[in-house]
């Protein structure tokens, strides 16, 4: 399975309409088994997938734009470690770790 870390590395090459979800633990960090995968019927419910229950995360145009207005924000680019320590503040808190 892929981590989370080598989606948010191709985040501009994947679909827009699909939803990252990453694998349930205590923490979310970048090294976390996570996929991208259709979610028909657009909820934020946990899914299970070769046994591992997956946790919603984020869809992807939205990763997508929580990136570039970190980037915008920030003016700078950031590593991918950190571009996903800013995924995983969005998707706890729904807020942007900057504001």
């Amino acid at each position: 399975m892929t981590r989370l870390i080598e989606w948010v590395e191709r985040l501009e090459q994947i679909d827009e309409e699909l939803t990252l979800y990453v694998a349930n633990s205590p923490e979310w960090n970048p090294q976390s088994e996570a996929i991208a995968s259709v979610n028909p019927e657009e909820t934020q419910l946990p899914i299970e997938v070769d046994g591992i229950k997956m946790d919603y995360f984020l869809e992807v145009f939205l990763a997508k734009e929580i990136i570039e207005d970190y980037i915008e924000y920030r003016y700078c680019d950031a590593s991918l470690e950190g571009l996903c320590g800013i995924l995983i503040y969005y998707a706890t808190h729904d807020a942007y770790p900057f504001d």
